[in-house]
Parts: structure tokens; sequence; C-alpha cells
């Protein structure tokens, strides 16, 4: 699970970095993709790190894969969840 994050509100500093390597067991180059991400938030390709402004709130399903050159995929599956702005901060 990743840590939860809030509508408007930057998701950077206390950010997630998706765990990864360059090369696989085989010293392979392994190539990245992540998908599900919420509106307004990327993932930097060099770092892993999660960063934006989400915003929509909702929970998302958000998939990991690593694909080495000869084709082999693992994917990885974590949920996060962006809560909705505040009633008080709409004041």
């Amino acid at each position: 699970t990743y840590p939860t994050g809030r509508v408007g509100a930057a998701y950077n500093g206390t950010g997630y970095q998706i765990p990864r390597a360059s090369t696989d067991k085989n010293k392979a180059p392994v190539t990245w993709n992540v998908t599900g991400l919420p509106a307004g938030l990327v993932v930097d390709k060099n770092t892993g790190l999660i960063s934006g402004i989400p915003t929509l709130k909702g929970t998302y399903k958000i998939n990991v894969s690593a694909t080495n050159p000869f084709g082999t995929t693992a994917v990885s599956s974590a949920y996060m969840t962006i809560d909705g702005v505040p009633d008080n901060a709409l004041g």
C-alpha cells in the first residue's frame, strides 16, 4: 500500500519511491512501466519517485511492471488512496 495523499496537496516530500533495479539477476537491462496513477501524479523514470498534485479523490490500483530484454515481465500491484479536500478547507 502506498502512503495516502490528498487532493490539491503535493505528493512528493512524503511521496513513495518505487523500488527498482536497472538490471535483472543476469545483468540484463530492465525497462520499467507504471500504470494506474491518480490524475496529477507521475513517476520519475530515473529515481522511481512518485510525485505531483493529485486532482481526484479515490482509491487507485497501481501496477508496476519490469521487463528484461528477453521479454520476461514481472508485475506488482498495490493500492493508493487519495482523500478529498477537508470540509473545513473549503471555507
